[in-house]
């Protein structure tokens, strides 16, 4: 099916608003991310569509080796300002100029949904096939394909939306620890389109996550309890 092809575009406002983390990436998507990746020290990481170098500078804390591309030019400027060390570019996903089989593990963390076109997706893919080495891994952290379905009170699907219309624009309300949301226009991929464009691309998957909240976070977060029952994340784990 043909997405709606309005562009996501990284706002100067968006890009200082995602330097402070929102209660899912640091609650509900580090630990269960943080353990698909299992032991990254010494490894080569490459993360597509890296923003500002979050999940970069929690890798090389813990001993990887990381290279982070995007192609929004203000988000790489506000990665390299907050660790200079970590090796960064603007890049298209489409078209990397690594050579080939040089990384341990790629990560793409809610990179799909802000891309309105599975033709993208796909070219994205089979590009991170041909730069993981042999035996390494890819991970796909991105909105659960059902989310839109749910009454989550911070997805909002479009008129239009229905589940097997890819690519219909959602909005994502994004609730930061310090209180203050900031509010995205994002793309809905069923599961399918995620499953096919990286088995196709040449990985064979191994694992698949739907990551919640613990007990002990929605204690300490009450906020967190909407997410109880309904999934918003899932992960897909591939190896080449």
């Amino acid at each position: 099916m043909k997405a709606c092809m309005r562009k996501h575009v990284w706002t100067k406002k968006q890009v200082a608003s995602a330097q402070v983390p929102n209660y899912s990436k640091l609650y509900v998507v580090r630990p269960a991310l943080l353990k698909l990746l299992d032991v990254v020290k010494g490894k080569k990481v490459l993360e597509l569509g890296c923003g500002n170098g979050f999940w970069l500078r929690l890798l090389t804390a813990k001993g990887a080796r990381c290279t982070g591309i995007d192609k929004s030019k203000e988000q790489i400027a506000a990665a390299k300002k907050e660790n200079g060390k970590i090796k960064y570019d603007v890049m298209n996903a489409t078209a990397l100029t690594f050579k080939a089989n040089s990384f341990d593990a790629i990560l793409l963390e809610k990179v799909f949904l802000e891309i309105p076109s599975l033709r993208t997706i796909r070219k994205i893919m089979k590009e991170a096939h041909r730069v993981a080495k042999k035996g390494g891994i890819v991970l796909v952290s991105d909105l659960h394909p059902i989310a839109p379905n749910c009454n989550l009170p911070n997805v909002l699907p479009s008129k239009e939306y229905f589940y097997f219309k890819s690519g219909t624009p959602i909005q994502i309300i994004s609730k930061r620890i310090d209180g203050k949301e900031t509010i995205y226009t994002d793309y809905h991929w069923t599961f399918e389109d995620l499953a096919s464009a990286i088995t196709d691309a040449g990985f064979k998957i191994i694992t698949i996550t739907e990551p919640r909240p613990s007990k002990s976070a929605m204690k300490k977060y009450p906020y967190l309890r909407y997410r109880k029952n309904d999934p918003l994340s899932l992960m897909i784990k591939g190896i080449k």
